[in-house]
């Protein structure tokens, strides 16, 4: 094809207004930490937190529950019965933080999500938007964060080229850096 063109249909691809998007750059280091206050500066209600991997997402919501966060993993590695377990909970509102890979970027529709935070900035920028597409369902608001460890500036910058929307830097708590 000479000049193809993309042209994004789904409303799953297409950063909606009413999502509020914001992004904060960190140390690698200093990630769960700065995942911790977002969590309890912002009293999330239900969120989806991504991460690229199955074992990370896994050791990510362990140390969540650790910390008294009602927390569950979900990712490709798990059995369809594991799967429709884990998304029952959180359907059912019996679980405030999915930690999920992209296997929960597509095809759900969980009402009342009220954040997704990308703990790992997605690689593909079109994946972000199947992401932050979870919330802000039926004409209701939701907010997205995006944790930018350094070096990670690229990814940050073929999102905001593919999107006609603000996403607006936040502060890292001092304590945090």
């Amino acid at each position: 094809m000479k000049n193809p063109e993309k042209i994004l249909v789904s409303k799953d691809e297409i950063a909606l207004t009413q999502i509020n998007q914001y992004y904060t750059i960190v140390n690698p280091r200093s990630k769960f930490e700065i995942l911790c206050n977002i969590l309890d500066e912002n009293h999330i209600e239900r969120a989806i937190v991504f991460c690229r991997t199955r074992k990370y997402t896994s050791l990510l919501a362990d140390r969540l529950r650790f910390r008294g966060y009602d927390a569950e993993p979900l990712h490709a590695g798990f059995t369809q019965p594991q799967r429709d377990f884990v998304m029952d909970l959180f359907r059912k509102r019996k679980l405030k933080l999915l930690v999920a890979t992209d296997v929960a970027a597509r095809g759900l529709d969980i009402q009342g999500i009220t954040h997704i935070i990308n703990y790992d900035i997605p690689l593909d920028a079109l994946v972000y938007f199947h992401r932050i597409g979870r919330t802000a369902r039926m004409g209701r608001e939701g907010t997205a964060i995006t944790l930018v460890s350094y070096g990670e500036t690229t990814e940050l910058d073929r999102i905001k080229a593919l999107t006609k929307t603000n996403i607006e830097e936040m502060e890292t708590p001092a304590q945090c850096l």
